[in-house]
């Protein structure tokens, strides 16, 4: 999996609603810029601009 997260540009996480949020951290893991959608713990877990949150 990580080399499939580092070759992306970005992580795109349209998630309605996701609990946990595993594949967030794992790209995060890889230095992979997340971009998600402000639903279950994306807005916590992308605040302070570890990536962006799209509407």
């Amino acid at each position: 999996m990580r080399d499939y997260y580092s070759a992306c540009d970005a992580w795109l996480f349209p998630s309605r609603y996701e609990a946990v949020g595993l594949p967030i951290l794992e790209a995060m893991a890889c230095r992979t810029p997340v971009i998600g959608t402000p639903a279950g713990i994306a807005p916590e877990m992308l605040s302070d601009g570890a990536g962006i949150l799209s509407s």
